[in-house]
This record gives structure tokens, sequence and C-alpha cells, in this order.
């Protein structure tokens, strides 16, 4: 795991190598490498966070870094939907000379940054990676491992900052109140969805009338909705597609258990 001091010093490196990159050629980044504007050394485009401190943070980072490199950084932050808008349009007009040089969002990582690595229009993160690799579970290093297929390789087109996971989380004292505590709890997949299942009619049958037992995240743009539906995946062991890029859900044991896990 990254500590936040840590996150502060990769921070630091990954921005120093897009730097030195830019200049050399038009890839992208992810965090992307383009042309610099007048007066301006480094442009960065980075998601905007949910609290103001969030963002603040990020600001004095990037002032600390320009105060220690002599240099200029034009920051933004951007909310995911509009930073994932503006950079399909850029890309798809050929506009490199207003894609900026670094980005960092969740929302690019799961859907553009793969895209842009197959297509050849990311910059190759190896020696940034591999230079903190001990610092990197394998899992966190195998999301940024992306195919290119263009040099016919997979590299690291990403810089991994940070790592979740996904977790379900329930309210202990209305479990409490039918007598179960969290020794109750199943850890298998389909008993533990029973339990709910349970737990909810025997609730709804008291002095809780409005509660439900199971909630999951449904929304068109909420990043919620992503992980879940992989935490399911992953429950029923649904391969979408494998290492060399082929699509196995025509697969039928595939497709019956994607069928299922929907």
């Amino acid at each position: 795991m990254l500590t936040r001091r840590n996150f502060t010093r990769l921070s630091f490196v990954g921005l120093g190598v897009g730097l030195a990159n830019c200049s050399a050629n038009t890839h992208l980044t992810a965090l992307n490498t383009g042309q610099s504007k007048e007066n301006i050394d480094l442009s960065i485009w980075w998601e905007q966070g949910f609290l103001p401190e969030e963002n603040e943070q990020v600001v004095q980072v990037v002032k600390r870094w320009e105060q220690q490199s002599g240099l200029t950084v034009d920051l933004k932050f951007l909310p995911v939907a509009l930073m994932n808008q503006q950079l399909n349009q850029l890309l798809e007009e050929g506009d490199t000379a207003h894609l900026p040089d670094i980005v960092y969002s969740i929302g690019i990582d799961a859907s553009l940054a793969p895209k842009l690595s197959w297509r050849d229009q990311l910059l190759d993160l190896s020696d940034v990676v591999l230079g903190a690799q001990g610092r990197y579970t394998p899992v966190a290093l195998s999301q940024v491992f992306y195919r290119n297929q263009v040099l016919g390789e997979r590299s690291y087109y990403a810089l991994p900052l940070w790592q979740a996971e996904d977790y379900i989380h329930y309210w202990r004292p209305l479990i409490e109140t039918l007598g179960y505590g969290p020794e109750d709890v199943p850890m298998g997949w389909e008993p533990f969805w029973q339990f709910w299942q349970s737990a909810h009619t025997q609730l709804r049958s008291r002095e809780y009338p409005d509660i439900y037992g199971v909630g999951l995240c449904m929304s068109a743009i909420g990043f919620d909705t992503y992980t879940s539906f992989l935490m399911f995946l992953d429950a029923y062991n649904v391969e979408v597609i494998n290492n060399e890029g082929e699509f196995l859900l025509a697969a039928p044991e595939n497709r019956q258990r994607m069928v299922t896990a929907l």
C-alpha cells in the first residue's frame, strides 16, 4: 500500500517523466502527453474530487513541485464525464496541441486508457512503474499492463496511484434486533444473499415495513455500478476477454455464467 507521503513522492516522479517525454513525441500518457501551451511547461487534467479538501491537496502538491522544479503547471479539475468527453473530442479531431500532458482519472483508467494503449497513443511508463515496483501489489500492476496492438506487445501505459477493494456493508444494529451477530453472516456467495433475504422478511414483519434487505447501486454514470458489476462477474467466474484480446462470451459456459451474474 502507498502511504500519503509515498503518494506525493510518486506523483513527483510521474510528473517529471511525463515532461521529459512530451517534447519528443505526441503520445498521450495515462497519465498523457501532448504539446504544452505557450508559457506553460506542463498541462494536467485531474479528476474533480468530491470534497474541496481533496482538490486543495493536489493543488499544494503541484505548487511544491513548481517551486522545486522551476517549471509552470496548468492544473485543471474536471468532472469525469466532461474530461472523458473533451479527451475523446480532441482525439477524434486530431488536436494534439490541446491535449494535456498528464491525466488522472478513475473513469479514464477503466475505459479510455486501454483503448488508447491498444492504438499506440499512450506513452510507455515502464521506467517509472518498474522503478517503484516494490511498492505495488501484483493486482495493481496487472491493471495497467495494457496491450499495444500496433507494436504487438504489452507494457505499462499508466501509473497506479492507489488501490481500492470492493466491499459490501450492512447495519449491525438491525440484524442484532433479530438476534444475529457478525458471526451469523454466511461467507458463501449464495448463502450470503439468502441470509439478507431472510433478514429482510423478518424485519419487514416487525417495526421496519420500509426496510429492504438488499440495495445495489444502479446508475448510468456512477462508478460504483461498474465495480459492483465486476464483483458479481468475479463471483460467477465470468470470463469476458483473455490476455490476447479474444472475446470469450460466445462460449456457452461463459455466456451462461454471465446470465446468472446479471
